[in-house]
């Protein structure tokens, strides 16, 4: 082999170990801009609620038990909600429950839940205490509605968040509609 041969051949082999390197570069950058995609969607914002009926006996027994309205809301994203605002509104249209509206004012949330006041179910005629256990809790209709604004840390804008809940008769709790 001649010296021509033996550049010709360490300029090729350069050439290949330059292409290869290329290759194997370009899939680190894309596994990196994959792995940035979903670490700027984990961190956000990402508010929840939840809503359930806890029975609670206050009175003697032969009494009947009061029913409370227990309200949660969450952050499961990774930055914390700031400036959150707005209400939550306890309703009925048929008018079984007295008409609640509950104010809600926080500067930060972050990953620990926000238990929010319970609100004792009152019958929506007659002022008296709800009473969930006998035939006539079928008829019922118990609605709460959550109207929440907020801002993310990184920036100023405000985005809203609202969620629905509605009385289920056949579990005796409140789902989401």
């Amino acid at each position: 082999m001649s010296e021509l041969d033996w550049i010709a051949l360490g300029v090729a082999a350069t050439l290949f170990a330059a292409l290869v390197g290329y290759h194997i570069g370009r899939r680190q950058v894309a596994v990196a801009s994959e792995a940035h995609t979903l670490s700027a969607t984990k961190a956000a914002v990402k508010l929840g609620t939840e809503v359930h009926i806890d029975k609670r006996q206050e009175n003697p027994p032969g009494f009947p038990p009061f029913y409370y309205l227990m309200a949660t809301v969450y952050n499961e994203g990774e930055l914390p909600a700031k400036q959150l605002k707005g209400h939550w509104k306890i309703y009925s249209t048929a008018k079984s429950v007295k008409d609640q509206l509950i104010p809600v004012s926080v500067d930060f949330l972050g990953a620990s839940p926000l238990k929010l006041k319970s609100n004792r179910l009152d019958d929506g005629i007659q002022g008296m205490a709800l009473d969930l256990s006998g035939s006539g809790a079928q008829n019922l209709r118990i609605n709460a509605d959550f109207e929440l604004y907020y801002s993310e840390v990184s920036n100023e804008q405000v985005h809203p968040y609202s969620a629905h809940y509605q009385y289920d008769h056949a579990n005796g709790q409140m789902v989401r509609i």
